[in-house]
């Protein structure tokens, strides 16, 4: 007979094999928010967790709640307080003081504020100025369980290396748009110099044939000109 618990780790398992399935099909930072909106909530039961990516000077953070996730991309120091403390300590740390809680929480209503009874903090570091800050928020009757410790691994493996590799293809996206504007920006340039180069040559070549013409009338003229002299000296 299947026990309670045995039940709730096979569901544990689904959720967390279909997370992973549907990560991996995700291309965008925007593919990435929809399937934490879709799939979290399968795998933690808290009013709000919040996953924050950062790579030296980039930051994107996800805050997904029961109805919505939003995706920022920030700047360090918008971070939220705890998550400085996180990036300063490199420490877990855990607030249950309402007042601390509560500056945690900036931009959400005073009635989501009065249910958050604690909140739990992470730093995974994976490498040199890159890793996931992660914040749980938990309310009374739904404390955070240290089962769930393993799951939140595991997740945030997942979501970091889809983060990392989302931003790598954005960046080489990126720095492929700028070498084709840079390369379409020497074409015209190229362009233009060789119409200047062809105005040239037409320009060398009209002065060139207007020389020629001239010299010879000089010669005519100079032939002339003897001829003209030299008969009556004759």
């Amino acid at each position: 007979m299947v026990t309670k618990e045995e039940f709730r780790y096979r569901l544990i398992y689904e959720s967390l094999s279909r997370f992973s399935s549907n990560l991996s099909r995700t291309s965008t930072f925007e593919d990435l928010r929809s399937c934490l909106q879709r799939d979290i909530k399968y795998l933690f039961d808290y009013p709000l967790i919040r996953f924050t990516f950062y790579k030296s000077d980039q930051v994107i953070s996800y805050a997904i709640s029961s109805t919505r996730c939003e995706l920022d991309r920030i700047h360090m120091e918008d971070l939220w307080p705890l998550e400085k403390r996180l990036i300063k300590t490199e420490v877990p740390m855990v607030m249950d003081v309402l007042s601390e809680v509560k500056q945690n929480l900036p931009g959400y209503e005073e009635s989501f504020k009065d249910r958050i009874v604690s909140v739990w903090g992470w730093n995974f570091n994976f490498g040199k100025q890159q890793g996931v800050l992660v914040s749980v928020f938990t309310e009374s009757g739904k404390p955070f369980r240290y089962t769930d410790l393993p799951v939140l691994k595991i997740t945030v493996e997942n979501f970091f290396a889809k983060n990392l590799n989302i931003s790598l293809f954005s960046e080489i996206f990126k720095q492929k748009k700028e070498l084709e504007e840079a390369l379409q920006l020497l074409k015209e340039k190229s362009d233009e110099i060789g119409l200047l180069v062809n105005s040239q040559e037409k320009i060398i070549v009209e002065r060139t044939s207007e020389l020629l013409h001239k010299n010879t009338k000089l010669v005519e003229l100079s032939r002339m000109n003897a001829h003209t002299i030299r008969e009556p000296l004759s």
